[in-house]
């Protein structure tokens, strides 16, 4: 009892009237610039936003584990070096 033979049923695409193919209905970048998504309908933008945070880029992560490293690093060294200075009277 296989889907022999079976279609998907997807809407016609929309096109502008200069007859080119319109993106299908979905979130996107606002077209305002504003760090958000945009419901497109698939025929022009609606009122519908979402808010959202970029995604932050594997280099800022990167700096982030360096920065978390060398502090913790000078930590160890202030404690070794009280350890060294308080066994030598």
């Amino acid at each position: 009892m296989g889907a022999d033979n079976a279609t998907v049923s997807r809407p016609p695409a929309a096109v502008d009237d200069t007859g080119r193919l319109l993106p299908p209905p979905g979130w996107y970048p606002n077209p305002d610039g504003t760090p958000s998504l945009r419901w497109w309908s698939g025929l022009a933008w609606t009122a519908d936003v979402q808010r959202y945070a970029p995604a932050r880029s594997t280099s800022d992560l990167i700096a982030r584990v360096i920065i978390a490293l060398a502090i913790a690093f000078l930590a160890v060294m202030l404690i070794v070096g009280g350890l060294i200075t308080a066994s030598n009277p």
